[in-house]
């Protein structure tokens, strides 16, 4: 299976996000994950960096879990600490993109509960997905860190069907 890595800025012009896109090898581009903020399409894979990866153990560092569950707060409040995230994502995710998210994701309140679904690995950095509940939706939180630790993609997205 291949993770491609985006960027926020390279999903689209008119409304900039950050996805993991999973497709087969093989498999024509499935229609693209959105944000609370978004619903245009993700690049084809040819022209995005790709990592791969396999699935991860059950479980995650509580440290990551920690910031995850931090980071899907700071976006609904609109309160970024730009020194955690990698140079791309610091350019990708402007002001304007980080008041549209905040404008969609924080009318959803706090969350009820925010459960750890699963992690890939690759060259790029760990994509970490979570699931997260709040009182009228639930949401899956996708959360990447590239290997030196900062931030190189974040994603609300509708939550995923099990496998």
């Amino acid at each position: 299976m291949r993770l491609h890595l985006l960027a926020i800025a390279a999903a689209c012009a008119a409304m900039p996000t950050a996805a993991f896109a999973r497709t087969a090898p093989s498999a024509a581009p499935q229609s693209s994950p959105t944000s609370a903020a978004s619903a245009s399409p993700l690049p084809s894979p040819a022209t995005s960096p790709s990592v791969t990866g396999s699935p991860a153990a059950s479980s995650v560092d509580p440290a990551i879990t920690a910031r995850a569950k931090e980071w899907a707060r700071r976006i609904a409040k609109d309160d970024l600490d730009r020194s955690q995230l990698d140079a791309q994502m610091n350019t990708a995710l402007t002001d304007a993109v980080a008041k549209q998210v905040a404008a969609k994701i924080a009318p959803l309140g706090d969350p009820t509960s925010f459960t750890f679904v699963s992690k890939r690995t690759g060259d790029l950095g760990t994509l970490y997905v979570y699931r997260v509940t709040f009182k009228t939706a639930t949401l899956d939180w996708l959360f990447a860190l590239n290997p030196a630790g900062k931030i190189n993609g974040m994603l609300f997205r509708p939550e995923a069907p099990a496998p």
